[in-house]
């Protein structure tokens, strides 16, 4: 009885990590916040029953497992690579970002004549 309550509690931490990751993600957009409420809703599913009933009667969860279930289907080395692909994708982006900032700053301090 004590390690069902210890797992379940576990399972609510986190999936409180995971939904607040999410709500910071909706607001910056190098976090994928849709992706982190999802994961967060699918634990705390796992902790309670009433949690799990009520995200099955919701529509959007539905669509987004489905898709889920889906995606199963790709190999775990596909889903491998395209992880690496997209998160070097991120880098990327993010470096572009930082040099244009870097750019404007250093156009800024340069002593006009």
């Amino acid at each position: 009885m004590f390690k069902d309550f210890i797992v379940r509690m576990f399972y609510v931490a986190v999936a409180a990590g995971l939904i607040l990751l999410g709500i910071v993600g909706l607001f910056f957009p190098v976090l994928p916040g849709v992706l982190f409420l999802f994961l967060g809703f699918l634990v705390l599913g796992r902790a309670s029953s009433r949690v799990n009933q009520w995200l099955e009667t919701q529509s959007w969860f539905r669509q987004i497992r489905f898709s889920w279930n889906r995606a199963a289907l790709v190999s775990w080395s596909d889903r491998v690579r395209l992880t690496g692909l997209m998160m070097t994708r991120y880098l990327l982006s993010c470096v572009s970002a930082l040099h244009q900032v870097c750019k404007t700053m250093l156009n800024r301090m340069a002593p006009t004549k």
